[in-house]
């Protein structure tokens, strides 16, 4: 993550601006479908964000390095989806491979 800067800023940003949940909500409630070449969700009254009552606990670390400091935010958005479909593989056998991962998803890979 590079050099370490007021380690509570660090904490703001990673949890306070939501970068976690906009990740979990992109992988277990997000989906875009196209129709005639576009994309159909062409607005935010379709989108379904994580409800706080769904929130994980959220940790942070950060370790300083001495690296020269770069963005911290958006990393978590990167690593969500395929964290949470290692972790359903790893319990369950069932790999899914495309978003977002639902239950009815993880059951028809089980099956196949």
């Amino acid at each position: 993550m590079g050099s370490r800067i007021q380690r509570q800023l660090y904490d703001k940003i990673i949890a306070a601006t939501h970068n976690v949940v906009f990740a979990n909500s992109l992988a277990m409630y997000e989906k875009a479908t196209l129709k005639d070449g576009g994309i159909e969700q062409t607005n935010f009254d379709t989108y379904t964000p994580l409800r706080m009552s769904q929130m994980p606990e959220v940790a942070v670390s950060v370790i300083a390095n001495g690296e020269k400091a770069t963005g911290v935010g958006e990393p978590a958005v990167t690593v969500i989806a395929p964290a949470l479909g290692n972790a359903i593989f790893n319990a369950s056998g069932a790999r899914v491979r495309s978003l977002p991962i639902t239950a009815e998803a993880v059951k028809g890979a089980m099956k196949a």
